[in-house]
């Protein structure tokens, strides 16, 4: 029940008939709320020479000591707030302490004060310390901060390091951050915590959609992403990464290559070995998401039997225990057909007018000359506006796939992306500079895969064929 205000007399008593005495103030309050007075008078006990409260009601005279309060509403104000006795609850007023509580950090903190006590409390600091000090024993992953052992020390740490008020530490703190400037560093890139922040850092990861991505696969640097998304996108279905792993290798064997089983498995337990990392103990195990069954010399002697991938790249002889790789000309072919239009490397586009009638020649003497038989053309698709012999793009699609790779996206994206997933072959001049800078697949992988071309009217060269073998 809501208490109303009271209306106070000084009075002292002369004589009355019958005195009541109220032994507690929270009797004597309840008697007056009950009752419906307001009016109350501060005096002085006869009896015991002490303040006390006194009312009239109903011919008597009631009267009860104020305990060394000034007011009943003092009295609900310190009851309410947890304090005992008046003596602490006037010393807490004077130092701008609603509670007990505030009180007793106020005086374990040593502030003496007031107006400082003042500025903590409308920062937050001093409604904040026990939500701190609760949080740091429960989330023991948040930063211990030890040396903070009162609210006096967690606000001088807020204003060092330069926080607007305990809310804004709360965010960061809770976010697992000390320094607000790196939390804000983080939140910038889109990283809420700063467990993922570290992680970002201690694994140069340039992207925040790459780190997401990496986390939700266990991994940890940005160099296992990547063999990761090598290995994701290769579009052999059906297969776990160490068998998509083999066929890469098998895609870099020389054409016509005959290659002794026993030399094959003792390769791809190399390579295999960049898919490993320590785990606690400090054993080398291959990380979570790399998915594998090829555990022994055996596993791959029967992937290159049964499965139906290899085939793209060689037959494997069950009676020698030899793989050989198919010729080169029965490879996929991509042709990079902006760059062929240009007849040009990528520094001399602009220069020339480019000519559908380019890649109609190349494709003809590579089906011709070379006997490629699978081949694709991909172009951008702002080069039918830039040719004037649009009409021949009819005539090459009789004799090859075209595509374009859609408006105001680069076909390097789809031509890349085509080797990567296919490892098949590409005809360009392009030295993929801008785009080796971006992923270490292309760096590493994207000369072996690329043929150079020579076109001079109607004469087509591949200048570096030997370098796959027999054709």
């Amino acid at each position: 029940m809501k208490e109303k205000r009271f209306d106070y007399y000084r009075a002292k008593i002369r004589k009355a008939e019958q005195i009541i005495e109220f032994a507690a103030i929270a009797d004597f309050l309840r008697y007056a709320n009950a009752n419906g007075i307001k009016q109350i008078i501060q005096s002085t006990d006869n009896e015991t020479g002490h303040p006390c409260f006194m009312l009239s009601s109903k011919g008597a005279l009631y009267i009860c000591p104020s305990s060394g309060f000034e007011t009943l509403e003092d009295y609900s104000a310190s009851v309410q707030n947890g304090f005992a006795e008046a003596k602490i609850f006037y010393e807490a007023r004077e130092k701008n302490c609603t509670t007990l509580a505030e009180y007793e950090m106020l005086t374990t903190a040593g502030i003496t004060d007031a107006a400082l006590f003042d500025e903590m409390k409308k920062a937050g600091y001093v409604d904040g310390f026990a939500l701190f000090e609760g949080q740091r024993n429960e989330k023991k992953h948040l930063p211990k901060l030890e040396s903070i052992t009162n609210v006096l020390e967690l606000f001088e740490y807020g204003k060092k390091v330069k926080l607007e008020n305990f809310a804004h530490f709360q965010r960061v703190w809770e976010a697992g951050f000390t320094d607000p400037k790196a939390y804000d560093v983080a939140i910038e890139k889109g990283l809420n915590n700063a467990a993922d922040f570290e992680t970002f850092k201690a694994g140069k990861f340039v992207s925040v959609d790459d780190f997401k991505e990496a986390k939700r696969n266990g991994i940890t640097t940005r160099d296992e992403l990547l063999l990761y998304n090598d290995l994701n996108l290769a579009q052999y279905t059906d297969t776990l990464f160490d068998e998509r792993l083999l066929l890469s290798i098998l895609s870099k064997l020389k054409s016509g290559h005959r290659t002794d089983l026993k030399k094959l498995y003792e390769h791809f337990i190399k390579i295999c070995g960049a898919y490993k990392r320590p785990d606690e103990s400090g054993v080398l195990k291959f990380s979570p998401w790399f998915t594998h069954r090829l555990n022994n010399e055996k596993d791959v002697h029967d992937f290159l039997i049964g499965n139906n991938y290899v085939k793209r790249f060689g037959t494997f002889d069950t009676e020698r225990n030899i793989f050989e790789t198919m010729p080169i000309a029965r490879r996929h072919v991509v042709i990079d057909g902006s760059n062929v239009a240009y007849n040009s490397s990528m520094s001399e586009r602009g220069k020339h007018q480019p000519h559908i009638k380019n890649i109609l020649t190349l494709v003809k003497k590579i089906k011709e000359e070379y006997h490629f038989e699978d081949v694709q053309v991909i172009s951008d698709a702002s080069l039918q506006h830039r040719v004037k012999d649009k009409e021949l793009i009819a005539e090459l699609k009789k004799i090859c796939k075209y595509s374009e790779s859609p408006p105001n996206e680069p076909a390097d994206i789809h031509l890349i992306n085509k080797v990567k997933r296919h490892h098949c072959l590409l005809i360009t001049n392009d030295n993929f500079r801008d785009w080796k800078l971006r992923d270490q697949w292309i760096e590493d992988n994207i000369d072996y895969y690329s043929l150079r071309f020579v076109l001079n009217g109607d004469v087509v060269m591949l200048p570096f064929m030997e370098r796959f073998g027999n054709q």
